[in-house]
């Protein structure tokens, strides 16, 4: 009998499941482990520069699906309004 996959690699509860804003947003434990990549600090880093210094205040993420955009933006969102 050959053994499945599952009975040698463990997969974090984490990556199980895509983020979803509306049902991820005020739950503690959405964003358990999330890890800040450099490119998410830098469009944040970005979009701070252009809210001090200019009249933008709107912003459009584009990338790769399971890019960690929705993620990034739970983020934001936990630390703009979040407990």
């Amino acid at each position: 009998m050959q053994d499945k996959l599952n009975s040698f690699v463990k997969v974090n509860r984490q990556f199980l499941r895509s983020v979803r804003l509306d049902t991820d947003f005020g739950r503690a434990d959405a964003l358990h482990g999330y890890v800040l990549q450099n490119s998410g600090h830098a469009a944040l880093e970005t979009m701070a520069n252009h809210l001090e210094n200019t009249q933008q205040r709107a912003f459009t993420w584009t990338g790769p699906y399971g890019g960690g955009k929705s993620s990034l933006a739970l983020a934001l969102a936990s630390l703009a309004g979040g407990s």
